[in-house]
């Protein structure tokens, strides 16, 4: 992609850092927890759904969702190199997102 990441300089970024302005991308006030079986279509159903059920401007709210924040790219190179994400880097990720959102879907 020739973008670099805001997080640690190198070649390759998140999805959310090709965001720009309000109606795309803000802090998030949701984490939405879910399977890789969820299909994108099912994602938006159920957030379009769970906004209009609450009043909730959907412009304005903002979801965290793991596999648009957390760079694939980095995931992809430790794969390629044989390794994972160890468990305790995995838990304090998400953890930290819990506890700063505090709103889990």
């Amino acid at each position: 992609s020739g973008s670099l990441c805001p997080r640690d300089g190198r070649e390759g970024v998140a999805f959310v850092d090709t965001l720009e302005g309000a109606d795309k991308v803000g802090r998030a006030n949701f984490m939405l927890s879910y399977t890789w079986s969820y299909t994108l279509g099912d994602i938006i159903d159920s957030l379009t759904e769970y906004c209009r059920n609450r009043g909730l401007d959907p412009k304005r709210t903002y979801v965290w969702i793991c596999a648009f924040c957390i760079n694939q790219h980095r995931v992809q190179e430790l794969q390629r190199s044989g390794g994972t994400v160890p468990f305790d880097d995995f838990a304090a990720e998400f953890g930290s997102r819990v506890k700063s959102i505090g709103h889990v879907l």
